[in-house]
């Protein structure tokens, strides 16, 4: 008596007994066995509609994946729905059975579908999209515009730019921005790119891994050693950390240092965009006065935890803080165990000499945090920023920071290390005063041969650009920035960084991406703008 073979899983009568199945086969007939589809065709099940492409790049597999995530997700196949089993399915699409298999094995790891034992494979409850009713506008609470379920929190504080509103582009820009980048020295730049990409092949650390969260270390080292030569800060590599510009810089301070409720103490005027990065995280700002010599310290409040200033040159005002001033501060900060944030990315360039030293450089308390950024000097798209720790800091400082980002890339890190190792970087700040220097003076006259009487300015000192004040008194500053903008040159009033109302006869002039042309035809459109007659035609 011959010994009796079991037989093989799946052999029709034209199977041969003695063949050797794929590994494969067993695998879909065990996922068809746990789904309880011991025949394909036990009931009747439809077939969903997918059409393949067979020559494009996608596979089969993910194209019937997507297909049927997207049906699923659509509601054309609903909750509870049976698929087709594998087999059926595989013939029915003119695919392999593993094909089909890994679609199903992908959306079932994703929770789109469910392998039930005696029912098959079928469809997870609550998946699919909400049916969309009427469009309606989202509204912001309290701002009137409909009752839209999805609604924005309101943020205090927070708005749009003056010209927001507007959607093309002005014909003469004067509203902030770096200089073109011809000015930059791109010939150089192109070629430490490549030798920063060397040297980062021969030591990857930085590029590789997360090692370093405070920047490269070589980065680190040549900022260190600038900022003690140009500006007298006192910081060594280990109190140094990369940002991703000055604003990554800010946002780590207001979670390192800025609890629920804690208020910070800033200028006023001062850059909106700065207090913007604030308010969204959500730090209650304290605005106190400036005068021509920066903040006014006896005007701080008590219960302040931080104070954020511009002592090198007062954004947008103007005008350097006295050293005896920066003691003052100094002092009230140790007396209430505050924070002072020195925002020194207005420094340069400078016109006359050079920088007064850091406020951080008078500190014995450690109690100044240093923040500076590339951006404005070298280009805004570069955004690498730093700022210096004061002592014990740094960790809990990087440990937020990482939450938001790990900063810049690890090529412009270092190239940036590279150019200021070879001394590009103090040849393009002689550049870059001689440009503003120039650009500077063509608005000066511009203004005395275009406006004469009608505004006043003077020279400044540092910066790139002039608080150009409106000596007709019939005239506001936010009346004559809205009609030149109608007529295509954008100004902005400097009352739009004010928060307590100080009048509206003044307004910035930022001069540093205009060349003297452009200067002199977009102060003849402004003057334009300022003449009787057009305030009586609008």
């Amino acid at each position: 008596m011959g010994t009796l073979r079991r037989p093989t899983l799946g052999a029709g009568p034209r199977s041969n007994p003695g063949r050797r199945r794929p590994v494969w086969e067993g695998k879909v007939r065990r996922a068809e066995v746990a789904a309880g589809l011991e025949e394909e065709a036990t009931r009747p099940v439809s077939y969903p509609p997918i059409v393949l492409d067979r020559v494009g790049s996608l596979p089969l597999y993910r194209q019937i994946e997507v297909e049927l995530r997207r049906a699923i997700l659509d509601g054309r196949i609903g909750p509870g729905t049976v698929l087709p089993g594998i087999r059926s399915y595989a013939r029915h699409l003119g695919v392999g059975a593993v094909t089909v298999m890994t679609a199903y094995d992908q959306l079932t790891a994703e929770g789109y579908l469910e392998a039930r034992p005696g029912r098959g494979t079928l469809v997870a409850a609550g998946i699919s999209r909400p049916v969309p009713g009427p469009r309606r506008r989202v509204a912001v609470r309290g701002s009137g515009l409909g009752d839209a379920p999805a609604v924005v929190p309101p943020l205090p504080g927070l708005r749009r730019p003056f010209h927001g509103a507007f959607r093309s582009a002005p014909r003469y820009d004067f509203r902030p921005g770096a200089p073109g980048l011809d000015l930059f020295p791109s010939g150089a730049w192109e070629r430490l790119l490549p030798r920063a990409w060397r040297d980062l092949a021969s030591d990857p650390g930085p590029a590789v891994s997360y090692r370093h969260p405070e920047g490269d270390p070589r980065l680190r080292a040549e900022i260190g050693a600038y900022l003690g030569m140009a500006r007298s800060v006192r910081a060594d590599r280990e109190q140094l950390v990369i940002t991703t510009g000055a604003q990554g810089a800010f946002i780590a301070a207001a979670a390192t240092w800025l609890g629920p409720g804690a208020t910070l103490a800033v200028e006023d005027p001062g850059s909106p965009f700065l207090h913007r990065t604030f308010a969204q995280a959500r730090v209650p700002l304290a605005h106190v006065p400036v005068d021509d010599r920066g903040l006014l310290v006896d005007r701080l409040p008590d219960d302040a935890r931080a104070v954020l200033v511009t002592p090198s040159w007062q954004d947008p005002g103007g005008g350097t803080m006295p050293v005896a001033r920066r003691m003052q501060l100094l002092r009230w900060a140790e007396a209430r165990d505050a924070l002072v944030i020195e925002d020194d990315a207005g420094a340069e360039p400078q016109y006359q000499g050079h920088p007064q030293p850091s406020l951080q450089g008078l500190d014995d308390a450690g109690r100044v945090l240093y923040v500076g950024t590339f951006s404005r000097v070298l280009f805004p798209g570069l955004r690498v920023g730093y700022a210096v720790m004061p002592p014990g800091s740094v960790d809990a400082f990087v440990a937020r920071r990482e939450a938001a980002s790990h900063g810049p890339g690890a090529l412009e890190q270092r190239a940036v290390a590279l150019f200021l190792a070879e001394g590009h970087f103090e040849r393009h700040l002689v550049r870059i005063r001689a440009h503003h220097a120039e650009r500077q003076a063509a608005l000066l006259d511009a203004l005395v041969a275009q406006l004469g009487t009608v505004v006043s300015a003077r020279p400044a000192a540092a910066g790139s650009h002039l608080v150009v004040r409106i000596e007709d008194v019939h005239l506001s500053a936010t009346e004559l920035a809205t009609r030149a903008r109608a007529l295509g040159v954008a100004v902005e009033p400097l009352s739009w960084s004010r928060h307590h109302p100080a009048g509206d006869q003044e307004l910035l002039l930022h001069y540093a991406r205009l060349s003297p042309d452009e200067i002199a035809a977009g102060v003849a459109v402004l003057a334009r703008a300022a003449a009787p007659r057009a305030r009586v035609s609008a």
